[in-house]
C-alpha cells in the first residue's frame, strides 16, 4: 500500500519536510518509524542544525516534535530557539545584555 502511494505521489516527499531542500530529497522527509541521532564534534553546530529541524517541523509544518538533548537543559534549548527565531546572538539573551531595540526585537 506505501508503495502504490508513494508510485501516485508526484512529489518525491512522502514524510514531514525537513525545511531543507537537499535533505528532503536524500529522505523523502521525516518517516514515522525515523529516529534521528546527529553526531559530531563539539562547536560543529549539532544543536543549531537540529533545533532548526524541530522548529521546521513543529512550527512551519505543524506536527509535533520531540527533542532530547544530552548536552544542554530545557531552557537553554529554549533560549538558543528564541535567539534563531528573533535573529539575535544566544549569548546577549543568556546575559541579559539586550538593548533595547532587541528587546523589542525579540518580544515581537
Amino acid at each position: 500500500k506505501e508503495i502504490e502511494e508513494a508510485r501516485k505521489n508526484e512529489d518525491s516527499l512522502t514524510g514531514v519536510p525537513s525545511g531543507f531542500t537537499n535533505l528532503d530529497r536524500l529522505t523523502g522527509g521525516w518517516q514515522k518509524s525515523d529516529l534521528v541521532i546527529v553526531a559530531a564534534r563539539p562547536g560543529m553546530g549539532k544543536t543549531a542544525f537540529t533545533l532548526s529541524l524541530a522548529r521546521n517541523a513543529a512550527v512551519d509544518f505543524n506536527r509535533p516534535v520531540a527533542f532530547f538533548s544530552l548536552e544542554m537543559s530545557a531552557q537553554q534549548l529554549v533560549k538558543r530557539l528564541i535567539s534563531s527565531e528573533a535573529e539575535l546572538p544566544a549569548e546577549k539573551i543568556i546575559k541579559g545584555q539586550l538593548a533595547e531595540h532587541e528587546w523589542i526585537q525579540m518580544v515581537k
